[in-house]
């Protein structure tokens, strides 16, 4: 493991910014850190649910020498943000995490309810091509 004060590979030289990252990004982070921004974020009408999705390491991660079986996400809410989706990977496996406000969501039961449906629906038809190309 390295130092904790190691200098991170995005600060090295040569190391370019992820394309998705734009220059404004790090200014926002800064200034939502502030009471000004503090203060917006919990009056804000223009962001009611967040979607993030964080890739995570491709091969199982060892801490003390303990193997690390899973890694789940962990969204807070922010500001009057009622709906948070995290998706994450890890190891070849993906984890979601679903958090909300029960008064700024009040209907949580049925959108998990339709995200189960919907995942069975892709359990499905991933399972039907296999099936399908048998008889053929």
């Amino acid at each position: 493991m390295r130092a904790a004060g190691s200098t991170p590979r995005s600060a090295r030289p040569g190391t370019r910014r992820p394309a998705s990252s734009p220059p404004v990004v790090g200014p926002l982070v800064r200034l939502a850190a502030t009471p000004l921004g503090r203060w917006y974020i919990a009056r804000q009408r223009g962001t009611n649910v967040i979607a993030t999705n964080v890739v995570g390491p491709p091969v199982h991660l060892h801490l003390l020498g303990a193997g690390v079986e899973e890694l789940l996400p962990i969204m807070d809410l922010q500001g009057n943000i009622g709906l948070v989706l995290c998706t994450f990977s890890y190891a070849g496996e993906v984890a979601l995490a679903v958090t909300a406000d029960a008064a700024r969501f009040p209907d949580l039961d049925v959108l998990l309810d339709a995200m189960a449906r919907d995942w069975r629906v892709l359990a499905d038809a991933q399972a039907t091509p296999a099936r399908a190309s048998k008889a053929a």
